[in-house]
């Protein structure tokens, strides 16, 4: 990490790095917002025996709200591309059902669907059928973060930290235990008084900002935040 510093204080005197992670294969993982850093971090490839190797374009994702809860992941994209003509798709890797989200019932849930630029452009707001309802897909942004210990440098599954809370921010002890529910939520990012990876939280924004300028939108414009 020392060494990485001063190579990127060579080529930038005032470097604005996000994060910074060793891998277990022995690469760092930086992840900044800034293009001026960006760029410097980019050009450092082959020198001093650095290689820099950019994270492609992600696919955008959209979300889909009130789906009848017995929908399969698989009816989902079947019903996408089969009742939607106009969104062509060329194949399955363009129509992915990731994940269900938002507030659930018996009847309905919300679903997370990772599409192909293409279909993004097409199916963004505009009436999309699955199955026996209609609906109008809307952006969805989100960063890769840790549900367990709330830390942003890794994923849940690779966390090895203690659970914290995702009210007050405390280590030890999770939402539903937490005895600090009757005061202001407190941010485990920024220490301000709201939910963690909140709207408000100016150290979420820059993460949510970081992934969209690495994926491809299409011909759409960059979400400016979900719904």
């Amino acid at each position: 990490m020392t060494s990485l510093w001063k190579s990127i204080k060579l080529v930038l005197e005032k470097p604005r790095v996000d994060s910074a992670k060793k891998l277990q294969n022995g690469d760092i993982l930086l992840v900044s917002t800034d293009t001026d850093t960006m760029r410097a971090i980019k050009n450092m490839s082959g020198k001093d025996g650095f290689n820099v190797i950019e994270e492609g374009n992600r696919k955008p994702k959209v979300k889909i709200k009130n789906v009848p809860a017995d929908y399969s992941a698989e009816f989902i994209a079947d019903a996408i591309m089969d009742q939607n003509p106009n969104l062509k798709p060329e194949s399955k890797d363009d129509v992915k059902p990731l994940f269900k989200c938002g507030p659930r019932n018996r009847q309905v849930v919300d679903w997370v669907v990772e599409v192909s630029p293409k279909v993004y452009s097409a199916m963004l707001n505009k009436r999309t059928f699955i199955g026996l309802i209609s609906t109008f897909p809307r952006p969805f942004v989100s960063a890769p973060h840790c549900r367990r210990c709330l830390a942003v440098d890794h994923t849940t599954k690779n966390c090895t930290n203690d659970i914290k809370c995702h009210h007050c921010a405390t280590t030890g002890h999770d939402k539903e235990k937490c005895n600090n529910k009757g005061d202001a939520p407190t941010c485990a990012h920024c220490g301000g008084r709201h939910t963690t990876m909140g709207k408000e939280c100016k150290t979420w924004a820059k993460r949510i900002i970081a992934v969209q300028r690495i994926t491809d939108y299409g011909t759409q414009p960059t979400p400016s935040n979900n719904d």
